[in-house]
């Protein structure tokens, strides 16, 4: 009677255990991140020495037809790039979740992984599709100035930051 009663309570902590687990999980899958774009959009219109925005228009003195161009290619890229950052984001926390479990799939694992490996890809694909169709209207000038803003992305000085960052904890 007494393995009766046990086995009884552990039932009922099973089922209120999943159920818990259920409704984390459906409200972990279910819930979307509100993005507010009206930041975003306002500070394309305002000038400031971030702006990276602005700084390619200043610097490379575009036109305004060049410039609705620019905005155009912004918001497709933006559009993309927010996709595939998501899409990673999704990956990673289905690893995590693998991870947690008692016995990890490791195959899972690394078919998830490889399809984060694959997003970077086009992640970086877009990335420089993007300043390549930048590139495709300018003039002789602007095309001179161009190139000196692309020796100026944040590429070098980032990469050998995580390097230095990374050697240091070895």
């Amino acid at each position: 009677m007494n393995n009766i009663k046990i086995n009884r309570l552990l039932l009922l902590i099973t089922i209120l255990l999943l159920s818990g687990n259920l409704v984390m999980l459906s409200f972990i899958w279910l819930k979307k991140p509100i993005l507010n774009e009206q930041p975003i959009k306002e500070n394309i219109n305002r000038p400031s020495r971030n702006n990276f925005e602005h700084r390619i228009a200043n610097e490379l003195q575009l036109s305004p037809k060049q410039i609705d161009t620019y905005h155009v290619l912004k918001e497709a890229y933006m559009i993309k790039i927010r996709n595939l950052l998501d899409s990673i984001k999704q990956n990673k926390w289905l690893i995590h979740q693998e991870l947690m479990k008692e016995s990890p799939n490791i195959n899972f694992i690394n078919q998830i992984s490889d399809s984060i490996g694959q997003l970077n890809a086009e992640f970086e694909k877009i990335n420089y599709y993007h300043l390549f169709k930048l590139r495709e209207g300018l003039n002789e000038e602007q095309l001179e100035k161009y190139e000196n803003l692309l020796k100026q992305l944040p590429y070098g000085n980032r990469y050998h930051d995580n390097v230095r960052r990374y050697r240091n904890r070895r």
